[in-house]
């Protein structure tokens, strides 16, 4: 069965408002919360958990430091190292069971967003 809200994040000061705004829909629907980040840097595709890193760092700032979150709330930190973002997401919807996905939209909103 299908447990987790996932949550695309950069490495930006969004991100963790982001993932502070995921938490209660997560707490809401019982769901756990998996903040997940793509590193474009691999040629093979390979999912890591932040404790994977050497020291527990991964070097993404809100993975490595995460917002204070609801008391219930579990966060599973996951970090997708990939060619590219596109194969990196696909990559972790296909290994991670998943509920429902969230992510940002770079800062845009309605009709500026929609313009860009």
């Amino acid at each position: 069965m299908n447990t987790r809200l996932m949550v695309l994040l950069e490495n930006t000061q969004q991100a963790a408002e982001l993932l502070k705004s995921a938490a209660p829909l997560a707490q809401a629907l019982n769901l756990k919360l998996c903040a997940v980040h793509v590193l474009p840097l691999q040629s093979e595709l390979r999912l890591r958990t932040v404790e994977d890193y050497p020291f527990g760092h991964c070097g993404v700032a809100c993975l490595d430091a995460p917002p204070e979150l609801p008391e219930g709330v579990t966060l599973e930190r996951i970090v997708v190292e990939a060619p590219d973002e596109v194969q990196g997401v696909l990559h972790a919807l296909n290994h991670i069971e998943t509920t429902l996905l969230m992510m940002g939209t770079h800062g845009r909103e309605g009709v500026r967003r929609m313009l860009e």
